[in-house]
């Protein structure tokens, strides 16, 4: 095996594993609790926390694919991780927390992905 297979073979097998396990523990916590971790006690909110950070992995590797730079490809990842992170304490906002999490969660992914969209125009 030639270490471009190698490579290939890593990536493919680390974003099928990141978006499976993120989409899982963000659409279903309580499934992805019954059927892989089981430490209690349940959090729901947790678990899709969980996978909102595992999803802007894959997201990650998948945009290091189509971009070759780092910075674009890290800001992808991280403008990913900072939506879904978003949307979970949208979710969960009955769950518990602060009532300024989410509007600044909100802010900090706005400027993630304003970032991202900069660097894309910078390398484009």
């Amino acid at each position: 095996m030639t270490r471009s297979n190698v490579v290939r073979a890593a990536l493919a097998t680390a974003i099928g594993f990141f978006v499976v396990i993120g989409a899982w523990a963000f659409a279903s916590p309580k499934n992805f609790y019954d059927v892989l971790a089981e430490y209690p006690p349940l959090n729901a909110h947790f678990l899709r926390d969980v996978g909102a950070f595992n999803l802007g992995i894959g997201a990650g590797l998948l945009a290091s694919l189509r971009w070759k730079d780092a910075v674009v490809a890290s800001l992808g990842g991280a403008s990913a991780a900072s939506v879904m992170h978003a949307v979970s304490h949208i979710i969960d906002r009955d769950a518990g927390g602060k009532a300024t999490d989410a509007p600044l969660l909100w802010l900090l992914a706005v400027v993630i992905v304003a970032g991202f969209v900069a660097r894309l125009k910078e390398v484009s």
